[in-house]
Order: C-alpha cells, then sequence, then structure tokens
C-alpha cells in the first residue's frame, strides 16, 4: 500500500507580536489523491482526538489543531517538505476562529506527523 493524501485547512492566520503563523485544522480524509472541490466542501474536521483519521493512535498523535511557524530564516518552508497548497480551494468555516492549537510545530516537525498519518512512517 503506497502513501495516502492528508488534508490539512489553514483556518486562519494568528498574528501577534513575535509574527504571523497558521493555523492549521487536520481534515477527516485519507486518501489515494486529492478530492474534487464538491466533495472538499464537504470533508469535515478531524475533531475525533481518540482516532484522528480512524486510525487509531497514542496520545503523542491525537493532535488536530496545529499552529505552524517558521523559527529561523534556514529553515524549510512547507513547499520544499511535500505540502502542496489548494488556494481557495475550501472555505472559511464557522468554527475557525476558534479553533485552539494543541501543537506549536515548525514545517518539518508538521511533516513528520502528517508522513506518519500517511502510513509513511
Amino acid at each position: 500500500m503506497g502513501a495516502k493524501v492528508v488534508l490539512l485547512r489553514v483556518a486562519r492566520i494568528d498574528d501577534d507580536r513575535t509574527g504571523c503563523a497558521p493555523v492549521l485544522s487536520l481534515m477527516n480524509h485519507l486518501g489515494d489523491g486529492i478530492p474534487s472541490r464538491q466533495e472538499l466542501d464537504g470533508i469535515t474536521n478531524a475533531v475525533d482526538r481518540s482516532c484522528p483519521l480512524g486510525i487509531p493512535v497514542d496520545a503523542a498523535m491525537k493532535m488536530t489543531v496545529f499552529r505552524v511557524a517558521v523559527h529561523r530564516r534556514k529553515d524549510p518552508d512547507y513547499r520544499a517538505l511535500g505540502f502542496e497548497p489548494l488556494m481557495g480551494l475550501v472555505r472559511s468555516r464557522p468554527q475557525d476562529e476558534v479553533l485552539d492549537p494543541e501543537a506549536y510545530t515548525h514545517w518539518e516537525g508538521l511533516a513528520e506527523t502528517m508522513q506518519w498519518f500517511a502510513g509513511c512512517r
């Protein structure tokens, strides 16, 4: 079985004294490809912390909302780590402003977590 596509949605951009960082919500999708726009609109956030994406997980992998920051200029950005933006394809949702990040990470850390979800680890 090959790697699966894991979807994240930008819920909002946090802007504070330390800089701007996206707050990303894991979507309830684990598949072989990118869903159509119609399908994307119907995919919910993966809010079941006990088993996101239907994968039994331990406590360390129950996080579904991430705040991602670039800590140093030499750190790789999202594109260098295999993230592909689907700009404008997923609409904002009413709960976006109140989603609290469960993990504060950087792009490399998020990539490792997503690889685990996708079955690459």
